[in-house]
């Protein structure tokens, strides 16, 4: 039996493990990790309103669930240490050696940070539960002056946490979505999707909420030419979206690129299910989009008229936007959507 040993029980280490226990079940499997505590990393914005505990799960019910055996241990290593390790084929623990067949790195890469600085923050703040602090913290200087927060790192969970910030002080000033709305000069349902990670401002309309909510964010984005040069992506890439001013369950949509994919048109696929009404249009209407029914029927409402797109059938928009959608039935209505910036 193969053995396989993952050091690191973050993200992409229990992902690679419960992956290997789905498709290569026989696999003998272990993780190695200092803490007792997994922390889910995608929720790690939300600890600044939320105590930390909430998004944490023992390594040793993890381990019951999916099939691999956890060894709480804190390893040190230097790349002599691997090659080392590749050479015998064993890891060395604090009571015994652990043999491995493959072994897997995933810790992640550490930050240089200034030593003993209270202005320079990392993830492990937020893990170690300091977000309320640090948020009361901002605050408190921000009555004041003015005070800048600059984000290095614009991966999923950078972007999360500027973007739960910024919900944060807006509602610690007392400003509602539409008050700030209004501010920036853009609608509700925009900052809506902002602050719940559906979409991304733009630059203009971020550096104004920062203005208005007396703090200067500034984001240092990772490299881009790598994806702006690809022509393929996997459907493991689609993003879930959601739609917060439609009743939910009223419709299911994926992103089938990913977000950071800077392309002057945004594929999605949308299903609605049967018998269902939409109240208006998916997306906040500026450009052209077009969709393609992949399967059954929906009806549309432009301005007084009702039109029905059957299977095969394409839909075109330009200036005007469907005031309603209704499937009719009897089954699932699948849309190709392709929005045009």
């Amino acid at each position: 039996m193969a053995k396989v040993v993952v050091i690191g029980g973050g993200y992409a280490g229990l992902a690679c493990l419960i992956e290997l226990a789905k498709k290569a079940p026989k696999t003998e499997l272990s993780l190695i990790d200092g803490r007792a505590l997994h922390c889910k990393i995608t929720n790690l914005h939300k600890t600044f309103a939320q105590p930390v505990a909430d998004f944490q799960v023992p390594f040793a019910e993890l381990a019951e669930r999916f099939g691999f055996a956890f060894h709480r241990h804190r390893l040190n290593f230097t790349a002599a240490d691997l090659i080392s390790w590749q050479q015998t084929k064993k890891l060395p623990l604090a009571d015994r050696e652990l043999a491995f067949d493959w072994l897997v790195v995933c810790t992640g890469s550490h930050p240089l940070l200034q030593s003993h600085s209270t202005d320079v923050h990392d993830i492990s703040d937020l893990q170690d539960g300091r977000g309320p602090q640090l948020l009361e913290r901002w605050l408190s200087e921000a009555k004041t002056r003015r005070i800048e927060l600059s984000f290095v790192g614009a991966g999923a969970t950078g972007l999360q946490v500027l973007f739960e910030l910024q919900e944060q002080l807006r509602s610690k000033r007392g400003l509602s979505q539409t008050d700030l709305a209004k501010l920036v000069g853009v609608t509700p349902s925009t900052i809506s999707q902002v602050e719940s990670n559906l979409i991304y401002p733009s630059l203009p309309a971020l550096l104004k909420m920062a203005e208005i909510l007396a703090v200067e964010v500034s984001s240092f984005f990772q490299e881009k030419a790598n994806l702006a040069n690809r022509v393929i992506f996997s459907s493991s890439e689609a993003v879930d979206i959601k739609f917060p001013d439609l009743p939910d369950g009223s419709i299911h949509a994926k992103l089938l690129t990913p977000v950071d994919f800077e392309a002057k048109a945004e594929p999605f696929i949308l299903e609605i299910p049967a018998h269902q009404t939409l109240p208006g249009h998916f997306f906040i209407h500026r450009g052209e989009e077009i969709g393609y029914l992949l399967s059954g029927k929906l009806q549309l409402k432009l301005e007084k008229s009702v039109s029905t797109a059957r299977s095969g059938d394409v839909i075109y928009l330009t200036s005007a936007m469907p005031s309603q959608w209704k499937n009719p039935g009897p089954g699932i209505a699948r849309l190709l959507w392709i929005k045009i910036k």
